[in-house]
């Protein structure tokens, strides 16, 4: 798919359902590429999501998630996501959240 659209994705972490079905599948799938493609050791995987979909996956992965209701419909809040975050537009905020102990 990348090919089609012209992207060049060489280096780059990337994977979708032409790799794997399940979401979690695709998320691990690319998670080690990271592991494998970086000197440095991975000590965390924090997964920032909009959707329930990312949510479900990050509680059945153990990946720490932080929340982003677009929509403010407050669909995360309900399934237990924490820290929710509106938008982008805060990022210091949003990196004390990436940053914080409570999060572990």
């Amino acid at each position: 798919m990348p090919q089609t659209i012209g992207i060049n994705l060489q280096g780059i972490a990337f994977s979708n359902s032409d790799y794997h079905k399940s979401r979690e599948a695709i998320t691990q799938h690319t998670i080690q590429q990271l592991q494998s493609s970086t000197d440095a050791a991975t000590e965390e995987v924090i997964y920032l999501g909009d959707g329930a979909w990312d949510f479900k996956t990050c509680q059945n992965l153990g990946i720490r998630f932080i929340g982003i209701d677009v929509y403010e419909d407050g669909k995360l809040e309900a399934m237990g996501a924490n820290p929710i975050f509106k938008d982008y537009t805060k990022p210091l905020e949003i990196m004390q959240a990436i940053n914080s102990e409570s999060l572990l």
